[in-house]
């Protein structure tokens, strides 16, 4: 063949496939996710075209309400050497109320020629009760209203527990929109509540699936409560202000409603009150019971069981594990009445994390005998409630002996205490303990 020939056949190849590219026909479309849903359930309209769109105008939406859009997006692909575009308009629409709804056609300008879409046809049935929203009407420009995909959910590991015992509360921020700030509006009143505040850190987003929705999750806060009443108490709403950036609309085309004016738009936001039933401790409890609530052990320490007349001792009583640490009184420690004592020095050893409140407390009795004999003194008793055995429990050390020697006057007996014991030093040896009470 020749080439002259060759070259007129590939021509008119060339201009077959152009004349089929041109004659496509055109597709604008319009589909929804669903057409069954109920009061405040979210779903999607899509309008979609296979060439480029120009003066889109979307249909009437006023009988649910418009959480997003128009979301514009655009798919492109190559078939056979052959280039296929895409273009979809879509909007989040919420149900707001009972019906039968109709959304009318989308009206939009392809290729230079108009066409328009076909209508969806929207059941509306009972659900979840939806608040309405005001003054949309006829107004030109109205902002969006995103308060129905931010919330604010307070969790609880226990709502009825012991009266003591710890309970750990968590806040958590979801969001299915961006914010440029936010500012706490209150604290939880907490009211019967004794609380410890867990350190978060930064919170770093986390996604959840909910409803078949994509959403991001922030811990905003968490505090370990420890019940001190019983019966119905209430976990108070925590409330944050949050700034979201929004367009308004400006009109019903595509560059009005896509490019409109941006304003920061405020949203208080707040949980949902907690109610917690809490139980009475069973009144079997021991006589020296004082409230201590968790799991606990007590560890007793005697830094001489032989000293000699005015030489000062140190009985240290340590409680350590996991609860109430912080609320637990000083243990009630019988001395002879030859002995010189002090308000315990109280060392709280303490820490707050997520998991609850864990350490020790230690309670350091400074005594001193008077006079020489062999003492002995009567156990240190410690009960507390655990809630995992739902019974009290009695710890119990051995006797403490003292051995108190004749002091022999040198300068290490030397002690210089005041009348109502408000301080002491004792010269002489290691021991440099100064007490003074809370005013």
């Amino acid at each position: 063949m020749k080439p002259f020939k060759k070259h007129l056949i590939l021509t008119f190849l060339v201009l077959m496939l152009a004349n089929l590219s041109f004659s496509q026909e055109i597709e604008f479309t319009a589909a929804t996710s669903n057409t069954q849903v109920k009061t405040g359930d979210r779903f999607q309209i899509e309008f979609q075209a296979n060439g480029t769109i120009s003066n889109f105008k979307a249909p009437k939406l006023s009988d649910f309400r418009v959480l997003s859009g128009p979301n514009q997006s655009t798919n492109m692909s190559w078939v056979n050497g052959k280039t296929n575009s895409t273009i979809s308009i879509s909007y989040v629409l919420m149900a707001i109320k009972e019906g039968e709804f109709t959304i009318g056609p989308a009206v939009g300008s392809i290729n230079g020629k108009a066409h328009k879409t076909n209508s969806l046809k929207i059941s509306v049935g009972k659900g979840v009760k939806v608040q309405q929203s005001t003054g949309q009407g006829n107004t030109t420009k109205q902002k969006e209203n995103v308060s129905e995909d931010m919330y604010i959910k307070c969790s609880v590991n226990k709502t009825n527990p012991y009266q003591g015992e710890q309970i750990i509360a968590t806040y958590k921020f979801y969001t299915r929109v961006r914010f440029s700030g936010y500012e706490q509006v209150n604290d939880p009143k907490l009211n019967g509540f004794w609380k410890q505040k867990v350190d978060i850190g930064q919170s770093v987003a986390k996604t959840e699936i909910i409803g078949g929705y994509r959403w991001q999750v922030y811990t905003i806060d968490k505090m370990i409560l420890f019940p001190q009443g019983t019966g119905d108490l209430v976990i108070d709403p925590l409330e944050f202000k949050f700034i979201v950036q929004q367009r308004t609309a400006g009109g019903q085309t595509l560059w009005d409603q896509f490019y409109g004016k941006v304003e920061n738009v405020e949203y208080n936001v707040k949980s949902k009150p907690i109610k917690i039933n809490v139980k009475s401790l069973p009144d079997t409890a021991p006589k020296d019971y004082s409230g201590a609530v968790g799991d606990l052990n007590m560890k007793i320490d005697v830094s001489s069981n032989e000293v000699k007349a005015n030489e000062a001792i140190n009985i240290k009583i340590k409680i350590s594990g996991k609860g109430n640490i912080p609320l637990i009184d000083s243990p009630k420690l019988a001395f002879p009445s030859d002995f010189e004592t002090y308000d315990p020095k109280i060392n709280d050893n303490t820490k707050t994390e997520a998991s609850g409140v864990s350490g020790s407390k230690e309670f350091d009795y400074l005594v001193i005998p008077r006079h020489p004999g062999k003492f002995k003194l009567d156990p240190v008793m410690f009960s507390y409630f655990n809630p995992s055995t739902k019974k009290y429990q009695t710890i119990s050390s051995d006797p403490i002996e003292i051995n108190v020697l004749k002091s022999d006057g040198s300068e290490s007996d030397n002690v210089i205490y005041s009348s109502n014991k408000e301080d002491i030093q004792v010269l002489g040896n290691d021991i440099r303990y100064i007490h003074i009470n809370d005013v």
